[in-house]
């Protein structure tokens, strides 16, 4: 039986940035004519001490006596230079993890080039977003709402069909633009084959009541989740259908599983 779902969550872009990317070409340096209004974030794509990163000090500082406002310098090292100079990078707690998979469809379904980039946990990939390593993350609800809520990080939409109670102000993905677009995680319980269907009923009726009952629901849904009022045959679909749902995924992004 389904205990409670949990919102797959779209969070990016740090809510409290240096300032901005400085890119060739983009049309906020051409319109604005008293640019730059604030300090400039200029990432390196390389670490600290190098030639590329000597030069672009060097550079920043003349700049920035010009400009008088500061560019700050953002050393993005790693992939060869590629993680910092991707237009999207989006983190997630390992190859073939459920982030990872979310972030292939939706690359898929949106058409964008996004760069898968992975971490060792689901706090560390929130972390990266949060110090701009990666520019977005798909996160689960109960992990990223404390930060959101926080105002560390800014959410943009939720991957389900229906918009989170925890935060009803954020639209979905299909609401934005992508009308197929939908995936939830989920916590559940199962059993080994064999066991007495009488016995499946009662621990499904019973924990069900449990789930009904004020103090929980509300504990419940303060971290983020969402009760699940069903049955275990319907759990059961819900799986098959879910395995079916990934395979594809999986299968069209060429993802190599653990």
């Amino acid at each position: 039986m389904r205990v409670t779902r949990d919102l797959i969550y779209l969070v990016l872009l740090r809510a409290a940035t240096v300032g901005m990317t400085l890119l060739a070409g983009s049309p906020a340096l051409g319109q604005q004519s008293d640019w730059p209004a604030r300090p400039v974030r200029w990432i390196v794509p390389f670490p600290p001490g190098g030639a590329n990163d000597l030069v672009a000090r060097l550079v920043a500082q003349k700049l920035g006596e010009r400009w008088k406002r500061p560019l700050v310098i953002d050393n993005r090292a790693g992939a060869g230079g590629n993680l910092g100079t991707e237009k999207l990078n989006y983190s997630s707690f390992g190859d073939g993890s459920s982030a990872h998979l979310v972030g292939e469809m939706f690359r898929s379904q949106a058409g964008v080039d996004i760069v898968h980039v992975p971490y060792k946990g689901g706090g560390p990939a929130l972390a990266a977003v949060m110090a701009g390593e990666v520019q977005m993350t798909f996160s689960n609800l109960s992990v990223a709402l404390p930060q959101v809520q926080a105002g560390k990080v800014r959410g943009l939409a939720v991957t389900s069909r229906k918009r989170a109670l925890a935060l009803p102000q954020l639209p979905t993905v299909a609401e934005t633009g992508l009308p197929d677009f939908e995936a939830t995680a989920w916590v559940g319980l199962v059993a080994l084959r064999g066991l007495p269907a009488a016995l499946v009923q009662r621990l499904n009726r019973e924990i069900r009541e449990l789930l009904a009952e004020p103090e929980m629901r509300n504990q419940i849904l303060a971290r983020g989740l969402e009760p699940a009022d069903t049955t275990p045959d319907a759990f059961g679909r819900w799986i098959r259908a879910d395995i079916e749902r990934w395979k594809k995924v999986i299968r069209a992004a060429g993802i190599k599983t653990p």
